[in-house]
């Protein structure tokens, strides 16, 4: 399943989707253009791909369960490919001038 959340100006919000095999939740917080921090549970016997808008013109760190990590990136995206069942916390974050990304 594909998880891509457009939140626009939303600074938070959460949603429960039923499906087949158990409710997928997530939850999001963020400021836009500088940090999205997204909690996300896929259930048992599924995985993921979780899409993540990333801040344009600027560097920018991942982070995917409290470690730095590099995703695929495509047309303004960071992607996190075979994200596996259960809860995780996907950040993307500007960098700030001294900083890098991975």
């Amino acid at each position: 399943m594909r998880i891509k959340p457009q939140p626009a100006g939303l600074m938070w919000g959460k949603i429960r989707v039923p499906t087949l095999r158990g409710p997928v939740e997530l939850a999001f917080s963020q400021d836009p253009g500088v940090r999205l921090r997204l909690e996300v549970f896929l259930p048992s016997g599924t995985s993921g791909q979780i899409w993540l808008p990333v801040p344009s013109g600027r560097e920018f760190r991942l982070m995917l369960d409290g470690e730095r990590c590099s995703g695929v990136l495509s047309e303004g995206w960071a992607i996190f490919e075979d994200v596996a069942a259960g809860w995780h916390v996907c950040e993307v974050s500007a960098c700030s001038d001294k900083e890098g990304r991975p």
